[in-house]
């Protein structure tokens, strides 16, 4: 996606790891702290800012 779209989306893959990572834990006990939460939602919406910007550039396909 990167390659196509640019840096905008470079966090996705890691926030989609991430909720992966909650949502199927390895450890019952692991969370999200303050910090991190509050750095997916700035980078959430960088991303959804930047698909706004590009989505009058796509075709249909």
């Amino acid at each position: 996606m990167m390659r196509q779209f640019g840096s905008a989306f470079e966090p996705f893959g890691s926030m989609r790891r991430r909720r992966n990572e909650l949502e199927y834990p390895i450890f019952p006990d692991e969370s999200v702290d303050q910090a991190e939460a509050d750095q997916a939602l700035t980078a959430a919406e960088s991303i959804i800012e930047a698909a706004h910007r590009m989505i009058g550039h796509l075709g249909l396909f």
